[in-house]
C-alpha cells in the first residue's frame, strides 16, 4: 500500500512538472469534439492499394497527405496527376527517413507542395489522407509497395466533414512547423 502511494506521489509530481516545463506540447492536442453521422469502412491489406488510388483520383479539391515513409511509384505518380488537374495537394514526409528526401524533391519538381515533418516531433509516425476536406483515409499503412501489398495493414476510411476537419487541424498544425525541401 505504501509503495503504491509513493508511486502514485511520483507520477502526480512528474506528470506536473512535464505540463510546467513542456507547455508547447498542449497547443497541439485536438480536444475531443462531438460528431456527426461517421461512415465507416475497415480496410484491410495486403491489396488495399486500390482504394488509396481510387480515392486520390477521385479528388476535386484537396489532398493533406501526411505519412511516416513514401516509397510508392504508383501512388507518387497519383498524387502528380492529381496535382496536374488542379487539386491542391500538401504532404508531410517524416524527416528522419532518408528515402523521404528524393520523394519529396520528385514531389516538388512536379509541383506538388511537400514540407518535412517538424522537428518538435521524434517522430511523424502518422499515416492519413484527407480528400476533399470530408473523407480521411487512417491506419498503419506507410505508403510503400510492402505496406500496401505484403503486409498485413489495418486502415479506415471515414466520410465526415467533422473527421476531416480534426485531422486537417493536426495537419495544418504540422505544416506551418514543417521544414522546407531544399
Amino acid at each position: 500500500m505504501k509503495q503504491n502511494f509513493v508511486v502514485l506521489l511520483i507520477g502526480i509530481a512528474l506528470g506536473f512538472s512535464l505540463a510546467l516545463t513542456t507547455p508547447v506540447y498542449t497547443s497541439f492536442f485536438v480536444p475531443p469534439a462531438q460528431v456527426g453521422v461517421v461512415d465507416v469502412e475497415p480496410v484491410f491489406s495486403p491489396g488495399n492499394q486500390e482504394v488509396v488510388v481510387h480515392l486520390v483520383q477521385s479528388s476535386r479539391s484537396s489532398l493533406e497527405l501526411e505519412v511516416y515513409t513514401f516509397s510508392s511509384t504508383i501512388l507518387r505518380d497519383e498524387l502528380i496527376a492529381a496535382h496536374a488537374r488542379g487539386v491542391d495537394v500538401k504532404v508531410i514526409l517524416d524527416s528522419s527517413i532518408s528515402s523521404n528526401v528524393p520523394m519529396a524533391k520528385t514531389l516538388l519538381a512536379k509541383g506538388v507542395q511537400v514540407m518535412l515533418s517538424p522537428k518538435r516531433f521524434s517522430l511523424v509516425h502518422a499515416k492519413f489522407l484527407v480528400i476533399d476536406n470530408e473523407t480521411v483515409f487512417v491506419g498503419s499503412n506507410n505508403w510503400t509497395y510492402h505496406s500496401f501489398n505484403l503486409n498485413r495493414e489495418a486502415s479506415v476510411k471515414l466520410r465526415s466533414s467533422d473527421v476531416a476537419a480534426r485531422f486537417l487541424e493536426v495537419f495544418y498544425s504540422d505544416w506551418i512547423d514543417g521544414i522546407p525541401i531544399h
